[in-house]
């Protein structure tokens, strides 16, 4: 069976995908999250189930409950795997570190895993049709304490 590439332009395209997925989470732009998804999007992670782009956009909009959790976001190592013409698996190596507000002092929280996407060329460029987060380790880094 012969393998089919992703042509360089898509991977440019699909890069530039998931760097505004994280890209914007990190920079508190919820908000337009959504647009990035299909509309009959999936995302799930150890934390959340969302389904649809309206549960995306109303999870992702809600200020207060992003200030809860501050992040950043890593990620490496992409393999595309195309599924069929206009449908690319999309895998890549994450490290995110979170910051609860209401635990600040307790250190930051991080998370080493896989995440796989898989998405779809639209009219209006590549979507994201599902995002599956698994982690394969977790803890928290203890702040430093301060010799002043």
């Amino acid at each position: 069976m012969a393998t089919m590439a992703v042509g360089p332009q898509d991977r440019t395209d699909i890069e530039w995908l998931l760097n505004e997925v994280v890209g914007r989470r990190d920079l508190d732009e919820g908000e337009r999250m959504s647009e990035l998804f299909t509309a009959d999007a999936r995302v799930v992670t150890p934390h959340l189930n969302l389904n649809g782009r309206s549960e995306i956009h109303a999870f992702f909009s809600n200020r207060e409950q992003q200030a809860a959790v501050r992040t950043r976001h890593l990620w490496s190592n992409l393999t595309l795997t195309l599924l069929k013409e206009g449908c690319v698996q999309v895998d890549t190596s994450a490290l995110t570190f979170g910051v609860p507000a209401a635990e600040a002092d307790k250190g930051v929280m991080v998370m080493v895993g896989n995440w796989r996407y898989v998405v779809i060329k639209e009219p209006e460029g590549w979507r994201i049709a599902e995002q599956k987060v698994d982690y394969s380790m977790h803890g928290r880094l203890n702040p430093i304490e301060s010799d002043s």
